[in-house]
């Protein structure tokens, strides 16, 4: 069958080129005719905005019998050319192709070169192309607005098939979203359009301390020195897990993007729709046995403990998998538990495996037979999946597995937490996923003596608001949910006063919990006071944080180095629009580790070179040196470059990319991150220093 080898599933990729003459302040794909504008026809009272470079998806078309067809699509506000491309197939052995160009064009033209990310206090140049595609001279004026505040208008004269460059001077207000329109007009000729711009924080906030109370209690509170912005964040609720705004903000801000992470953020958010969005195209990430890889890339391999957490994420949620990824998940999964393969899973890898099978209901008992058991020898979290598999295929064997369990407990007051065996396990087996796993097997298993203390110890295990890794924060967050239905009934009513100096707010409760409380930090050190008057104790979770600028380098686990030089510069010794520089990370883990990630920002307006999409000079990007581990997965964004790196030894790393700087002005930068996804201490910052580009 020629036509399905050739239309067989593929990694993502794309073919693009670009006319780099016509482009202003060149972009990644996905946003690729943002540059060049669009509209036709008299639109001169509606502002251009749809600037999706793809006009139309149709899957099947029908023909007509003379063997035509008519397909109707829009072609959006894009000012551009594009190509109009036909697959047909008739039987099993005819198939064949065509393409037309298409092209659109207007009068007056507005191609914007307006960064789509700035950082909060950038002073840059907003510029704007204005070109006049006519045969004679144009005499324009042109206003524009950001985010609502108007600026000041320009007036240009622009000759017969020229161009003339607006600029705008302006500096980057708080962070949020930013919405720029730019209008344009001569006589009967006009344009307008509209921009997003991402302004993100130059100190990106963090949550400095979280804390948690019962029934009320008192805290005290000071601003570190330098810190500037944030708050005080008091979440109330019924039941011990509650609203976990410290969870929340921190997925909700998680940076990195590989399917463990997309699929984690979605849970721990309880965002339906993001899980159903991320799940859709979950075939792309799978290898040829069915396993998932991090990243959509056909040289990675897939990863037995990832598919294993995504099937048992599935299950536990509720959340389905499409079926044709789901039954080849199962499959590959069943391979894991047998030992086939061309790489032998670990024991703890088999035993995961085992146990998301056992959770979806697509395990059988003689699976057992594969594994021989070591309860005494195994990680926690190797324990709690095999006492997992067992309540479902052998509930007989029930017994032993959780008596070896309860050998690791120890209590603490009002805790119950394991005190060996924590680290080891699968790759994703975090101490905090470990301790989520148990309250997870702890409630659906009857320990009702013991849950509501393995319940206090998963939430004080939390640093920062948050716990470990992205995996343990999905699954802490869906067995505090398990355990409050299970658990936590005792109703609660009256008034709850929250006081913090000179500011203090009165929630009462109704049905539900009542909605958070933000306060502002206080000057000097002041207490925070909460008292409950009426029935119940209710739970508080304190989170205060901040934005604290990073003024030395903070190394944990890593040696980081970073250098920037120059590949070309207009005036030596000065950055200037348009420039080529060069950035040097070289870093040097003290352990080996897995699934690091160097997380690098750029300056506004700039783009990464390199790589295999038009218009990213491969020619400027070729002189890029590296030394040691190649990286596994490069992300280019337009405003950071992630570097992941699946298997990193002692040696030192280089990793070098190259960036054109597209936009004048003082640009700041967030620290340079490096850091293992899966082992948290490991973590180093570089504190790094605006760019001046004229």
């Amino acid at each position: 069958d020629v036509l399905a080898a050739m239309m067989q599933d593929r990694p993502l990729s794309v073919v693009h080129a670009t006319a780099q003459s016509q482009v202003v302040g060149k972009r990644h794909y996905g946003r690729k005719a943002v540059a060049a504008g669009g509209g036709g026809g008299d639109l001169s009272g509606v502002a251009r905005r749809d600037f999706d470079p793809l006009l139309a998806w149709v899957g099947r078309v029908k023909l007509a019998p003379d063997g035509t067809a008519r397909v109707r699509f829009n072609t959006g506000d894009g000012l551009s050319s594009y190509r109009l491309v036909a697959i047909a197939t008739a039987g099993s052995d005819l198939f064949g192709t065509g393409a037309a160009p298409l092209r659109t064009t207007q009068a007056l033209q507005l191609l914007p070169g307006i960064p789509p990310v700035v950082r909060e206090g950038d002073q840059y140049v907003a510029t704007v192309l204005a070109r006049n595609a006519t045969d004679k001279p144009m005499a324009i004026t042109a206003q524009a607005s950001a985010g609502g505040q108007a600026l000041p208008a320009i007036s240009a004269s622009i000759p017969a098939g020229g161009a003339h460059t607006l600029a705008w001077p302006v500096r980057a207000p708080a962070q949020g979203s930013l919405q720029w329109t730019v209008r344009a007009s001569s006589g009967a000729a006009s344009d307008a359009l509209q921009v997003q711009q991402q302004v993100l924080p130059a100190v990106p906030p963090q949550v400095l301390m979280a804390t948690l109370l019962q029934g009320g209690g008192t805290t005290p509170l000071a601003l570190p020195a330098g810190a500037r912005g944030g708050s005080i964040g008091i979440a109330l609720s019924r039941s011990l897990g509650g609203a976990l705004p410290g969870v929340r903000s921190y997925m909700a801000a998680y940076p990195y993007d590989c399917i463990e992470q997309r699929l984690s953020v979605a849970v721990a958010l309880q965002d339906r729709a993001r899980w159903d969005a991320s799940a859709t195209g979950l075939a792309a990430w799978q290898d040829e046995r069915g396993l998932l890889r991090f990243f959509p890339a056909a040289w990675l391999d897939g990863d037995a403990a990832l598919s294993a957490h995504v099937l048992k994420l599935s299950a536990q949620s509720g959340w389905p998998l499409p079926a044709g990824a789901r039954e080849r998940l199962v499959a590959g999964l069943a391979a894991v538990v047998a030992g086939q393969g061309p790489r032998p899973a670990t024991e703890p890898e088999r035993v995961a495996a085992l146990s998301a099978l056992a959770a979806a209901g697509a395990a059988a008992p003689s699976q057992l037979a594969a594994i021989s058991p070591r309860l005494d020898a195994w990680p926690t979290a190797t324990l709690i999946d095999w006492a997992d598999a067992v309540a479902v295929l052998a509930p007989g064997r029930l017994p032993a597995a959780e008596a070896a369990l309860r050998a690791r407990l120890d209590a603490q007051g009002t805790t119950l937490s394991p005190t060996r065996g924590l680290e080891g396990g699968p790759l994703l087996a975090s101490p905090d996923a470990a301790r989520a796993a148990l309250l997870a097997h702890a409630v659906r298993h009857g320990w009702r003596a013991e849950a509501p203390r393995l319940a206090r110890a998963l939430m004080l295990a939390q640093a920062r608001g948050h716990w470990d890794t992205t995996a343990a924060n999905a699954l802490a967050v869906l067995a505090l949910g398990d355990f409050g239905r299970a658990h936590e009934a005792a109703p609660v009513a009256g008034t709850t006063n929250v006081a913090l100096g000179p500011t203090s707010r009165a929630v009462a409760w109704g049905k539900g919990d009542p909605a958070p409380v933000n306060l502002p930090w206080p000057a000097g050190q002041t207490a925070l006071n909460i008292r409950h008057a009426g029935s119940g104790q209710p739970w508080a979770q304190v989170t205060a944080s901040a934005a604290v600028p990073i003024t030395r380098p903070l190394l944990s686990g890593f040696a980081v180095t970073r250098t920037i030089s120059a590949v070309s510069q207009a005036t030596p010794g000065r950055w200037t629009r348009g420039d080529v520089m060069r950035v040097r990370i070289t870093v040097t883990p003290r352990a080996p580790t897995r699934w690091m990630v160097i997380n690098d920002p750029v300056p506004a307006g700039a783009t990464i070179l390199g790589g295999t999409l038009g218009g990213r000079s491969e020619l400027l990007a070729g002189g890029e040196s590296a030394s040691g581990t190649p990286p596994s997965f490069v992300e280019r964004r337009s405003d950071a470059i992630h570097a992941h790196f699946e298997v990193v030894g002692r040696g030192a790393i280089t990793h070098e990319y190259t960036l054109r700087l597209g936009t004048r002005g003082t640009l700041n930068l967030p620290p340079t991150r490096v850091e293992a996804l899966y082992a948290p201490e490991m973590m180093a910052l570089i504190p790094n220093r605006p760019i001046v580009v004229e």
